[in-house]
């Protein structure tokens, strides 16, 4: 009785299961790699932002800075605002198409005017802004009487 030895055949994979496991793998890899890009905004001063220039022309930017004087401009039946935001030593126009934070303002009218601004640089060098966050220090608090800010 000699028995024959059974040829063992490695399970094959079917050319349609293999790619459609290729698929997943890349489609999982793109949603991860485009998620995390959109995460990752650089964090840049006016200045930084100048000097990278035409370089993030289209990427999502985010920078801070303050409002410089006498530059909002606004339109509240249109619901949009424009201002100029510097560090002192460079500028850069900022356009926001949405309600604008009610503490954005100038510090002689009792509002912060440090803001950090997340965005997009257009072709003509504004930062179309998606996001305006008002900066305001651990002093902050309300005021009940507005005669005291006289």
């Amino acid at each position: 009785m000699t028995e024959s030895p059974v040829a063992y055949r490695k399970p094959r994979i079917s050319s349609r299961l293999l790619i459609a496991i290729v698929v997943i793998v890349l489609a999982s890899g793109y949603l991860v790699w485009s998620a995390t890009g959109a995460a990752s905004v650089y964090y840049l001063t006016v200045s930084e932002l100048g000097e990278r220039g035409e370089s993030l022309q289209g990427r999502s930017v985010r920078v801070q800075g303050r409002i410089a004087d006498d530059s909002i401009v606004t339109d509240n039946s249109r619901l949009w605002i424009r201002f100029v935001l510097t560090d002192g030593e460079d500028k850069v126009s900022v356009s926001y198409a949405d309600t604008p934070p009610d503490m954005l303002g100038y510090s002689d009218e009792q509002k912060y005017q440090e803001v950090i601004v997340e965005g997009r640089i257009d072709r003509s060098g504004v930062l179309q802004a998606s996001n305006l966050l008002v900066q305001h220090g651990p002093e902050f608090q309300a005021v009940d009487d507005l005669s005291l800010t006289k």
